[in-house]
């Protein structure tokens, strides 16, 4: 009966040791690795300070249950008129600079907007994600008073600029109906130019 007893009371010494081990081994992972975050989250605060460049949102995601992984997502804003041409090698430098391991880092160019994606952090970790995010402006292009002639230049307005534009049309002028009917074959949008004038003599006073 004491040799159970004595069985039990050891088990229950190593079950607590490994707890207590385990307790140690988390609290000390934890302390490393904020220890890491908040070194590199200083450093990535000094990066964005050296850009000056607006913060659009900025979010924190925590790990779950006991791991202690934390990460920081920052979206930056370019302004439009920034120049693009060296921010990305700028980008590499100045975390190359602070000593913030690059774990990724690359270019998106798409319909709607210019976008770097950088991950950075430890060695052995990413706890930062930059995205700088440029909102590409969109332009309408009009091309005013068609109508008064047609010819090759007329043609290349309306057949070989494969792009979207609108043309106006005077109406009235010689060569109006035609234009706008090539026009609109052509998938170019069309509208009337109406020429308003004053009829008397025009005083801005």
């Amino acid at each position: 009966m004491k040799k159970k007893s004595d069985k039990f009371v050891y088990i229950a010494i190593i079950i607590v040791l490994c707890i207590i081990i385990a307790g140690l081994f988390l609290q000390l992972r934890i302390s490393t690795y904020q220890n890491d975050f908040l070194q590199i989250d200083l450093k990535v605060k000094e990066l964005t300070r050296t850009l000056n460049l607006p913060l659009i949102k900025e979010k924190e995601i925590r790990g779950r249950f006991f791991l202690p992984e934390l990460q920081q997502e920052k979206t930056l804003g370019i302004p439009f008129d920034y120049p693009l041409d060296k921010l990305l090698l700028q980008i590499q430098e100045e975390l190359s600079l602070r000593l913030i391991k690059i774990h990724q880092l690359e270019e998106k160019d798409s319909k709607d907007q210019y976008q770097i994606l950088a991950k950075v952090g430890s060695e052995s970790r990413t706890t930062h994600t930059l995205r700088f995010i440029l909102k590409k402006i969109k332009i309408a292009l009009l091309i005013d008073d068609f109508g008064y002639s047609k010819g090759g230049v007329v043609d290349v307005f309306l057949e070989d600029l494969n792009i979207p534009f609108t043309i106006s049309v005077i109406p009235g002028t010689p060569q109006a109906k035609s234009v706008a009917e090539q026009a609109h074959k052509s998938g170019k949008e069309v509208i009337i130019h109406l020429p308003m004038q004053p009829k008397g003599k025009f005083n801005p006073d």
